[in-house]
């Protein structure tokens, strides 16, 4: 099947984010591929963001803005899925920015697939990692265990889908979940097909913020945990010892927090423990866990 003409919705929550939109808007109109509508939510921004939003509007008749109330990231992306009118969607952080040639790359390469997995690359501020994962499998159970075990990333930004995939399979974000909201779709997307491509091109700066949510180890960052592992506890499609292994390794970033006793790393969710040798986790942590489990969760707290 040949995509080249096919029009690509680029969807784009934006709160705050007025220091970062210029790179980001330049590195969106230096696409190759210029058969795209950028989608930006605007949501409930108090500084410039909505202005300069509809500035970029008004020199680009591509771009769309939509204005709201403040309703959290899986609510202003979920409405930019709703307006997409492409036929295919990649989501895109505002403080984030692609390399010219990635859209065209995804749509040339997705073939009949629903979905193009790519590699990144993980910006940290003077350090860039590349990461990419290849699999020879699309078996929903493996690629689940590879994003459960943070080998396959969970982001949006690094996918290009067959956007009617959504309509089909009464995909959507779950409003109020702000942690992992989009790996709560792509999950969605792994159970709902297994025609998946996979290339090690990276296109996507992912820009590492230092304040975002997914570094904060607080105990509030661990109640929003816990709301996406009740989400995920929901999906009727994941077997039981997949959701264990899921508990599994954010007990292990409860652990490293240091926030929580040793009562509670070894009963947290206690089923999840007898996959501790079988998991890919590092023996060092498993050793660590290990001193957890027969009281002993101070003298592992001193070596880290």
């Amino acid at each position: 099947m040949m995509n080249i003409h096919s029009k690509v919705s680029i969807i784009t929550p934006v709160y705050n984010a007025e220091f970062y939109l210029s790179k980001f808007f330049e590195s969106i109109k230096l696409q190759t591929y210029q058969n795209y509508e950028l989608i930006l939510i605007n949501d409930g921004s108090t500084d410039r963001s909505g202005d300069l939003c509809d500035a970029y509007a008004n020199q680009d008749d591509r771009v769309k803005v939509f204005h709201t109330r403040n309703g959290g990231v899986a609510s202003a992306r979920q409405r930019g899925v709703d307006h997409a009118s492409g036929l295919f969607s990649i989501h895109a952080d505002p403080d984030d920015y692609l390399d010219p040639d990635g859209i065209e790359y995804l749509v040339t390469n997705i073939g009949d697939n629903d979905i193009i997995i790519a590699g990144f690359f993980r910006e940290l501020g003077t350090r860039t990692v590349y990461e990419s994962f290849l699999s020879s499998s699309t078996s929903r159970t493996d690629l689940i265990k590879a994003l459960f075990e943070r080998k396959l990333h969970g982001a949006l930004w690094n996918k290009l889908v067959r956007h009617e995939l959504y309509r089909k399979a009464n995909i959507r974000f779950v409003e109020g979940i702000n942690f992992c909201e989009d790996q709560l779709v792509f999950l969605q997307l792994l159970c709902a097909t297994e025609k998946i491509a996979f290339t090690n091109k990276a296109f996507y700066h992912y820009v590492v913020n230092e304040q975002s949510i997914t570094r904060d180890k607080s105990k509030n960052f661990f109640e929003k945990v816990d709301q996406y592992l009740d989400e995920v506890d929901k999906f009727d499609s994941i077997p039981s010892h997949l959701k264990e292994l899921n508990h599994l390794f954010f007990k292990v970033d409860k652990m490293y927090s240091k926030h929580f006793d040793d009562r509670y790393i070894v009963e947290w969710k206690k089923p999840c423990n007898k996959l501790m040798l079988s998991s890919s986790l590092t023996i060092f942590t498993k050793i660590r866990l290990g001193l957890y489990f027969i009281g002993l969760g101070s003298l592992a707290k001193k070596t880290y």
